[in-house]
């Protein structure tokens, strides 16, 4: 909306990167100030007490760990984010290591394309999946095995022709790309007329793109939602705005910078200049999960001593 805003007046975000990026954060920091000033938590103080009252009784009726429910140090909601992310951003640099030019990134998404129709077919979007009104249960189980027929004929065909000498040269065809290789993590090799060091490949490049994006997904749906729990249910002094700002302000700059076309920013401190490009921005974003999770971590460890007498909000 800012940019939105500040293009009525005729501003261009690449005649000064330095300047929306400023405007940028004042906006971000400004909403996440604002929303924590006025809003603690929506109704959050019955919520908190009728909590209480559940606990009353539960105690008295069976007896209850809290830590089999929650551990402090955040262990068992915060470290598979961090594990999963390190295993993906690993696999990232291993492939950037053997000199693939994306990482692999690219590498997976092209193998992954051909994959889409049977996808299709499966789900139906392609080849609907047909219903009779007034027919028998066996004709109804018929249909559904032959549209799963479809959808598994399909993508064995798929394999066949990618990782098979009966289909294309995918090797030769990946290695002539520029932006793609066909061994970003183990060497080609093949046996008989498969290409097997391909599919290997192709396998951890799956694993790869799965850690990373399921890494992200759990840092928003629960990284973020740590803080306010922590903060009203467990007495620390977390203040989730701020933590919700460190969350999201790296993201929402590279996707600003990513929807107005700005290739790098010159940001000058003193007497040197920090350059940010698009390029080393997406790649700091692979390891933002796990650098927040640490942090997140040693705040809640750091807890008794910054604060000796944790106290309920």
């Amino acid at each position: 909306m800012l940019s939105i805003g500040v293009r009525l007046f005729g501003y261009s975000p690449n005649e000064s990167p330095s300047l929306g990026l400023m405007l940028l954060l004042i906006a971000l920091i400004g909403s996440y100030a604002g929303y924590e000033l006025l809003v603690s938590h929506p109704n959050y103080g019955s919520q908190i007490q009728k909590r209480t009252r559940n606990r009353k009784r539960t105690r008295t009726r069976t007896r209850v760990q809290p830590q089999e429910q929650h551990s402090s140090s955040g262990s068992r909601r915060i470290w598979p984010i961090a594990v999963t992310n390190l295993l993906g951003v690993s696999l990232v640099a291993g492939a950037i290591v053997s000199d693939a030019p994306t990482g692999g990134v690219v590498f997976t998404g092209v193998l992954l394309f051909p994959f889409v129709v049977p996808l299709l077919i499966y789900s139906g979007v392609l080849l609907p999946t047909v219903r009779f009104q007034r027919t028998t249960k066996i004709l109804t189980y018929v249909v559904s095995d032959v549209h799963r027929l479809l959808s598994i004929t399909a993508a064995i065909g798929v394999v066949i022709v990618v990782f098979t000498q009966w289909g294309i040269q995918t090797p030769n065809l990946l290695d002539s790309w520029a932006m793609t290789t066909s061994s970003p993590w183990i060497q080609s090799f093949t046996i008989g007329p498969i290409y097997l060091g391909l599919f290997v490949n192709f396998v951890v490049g799956i694993t790869m793109y799965s850690c990373v994006l399921w890494s992200m997904y759990a840092m928003f749906r629960y990284l973020t939602a740590a803080p306010w729990t922590d903060r009203f249910d467990y007495g620390y002094r977390i203040r989730p705005g701020t933590w919700n700002l460190l969350v999201a302000g790296p993201f929402v700059v590279v996707t600003w910078m990513v929807l107005e076309g700005v290739p790098t920013i010159s940001i000058p401190l003193g007497a040197s200049t920090l350059t940010l490009t698009q390029q080393r921005s997406l790649v700091a974003l692979f390891f933002l999960p796990t650098v927040l999770t640490v942090l997140y971590i040693v705040r809640r460890r750091l807890e008794w001593i910054l604060h000796t007498q944790p106290r309920r909000e």
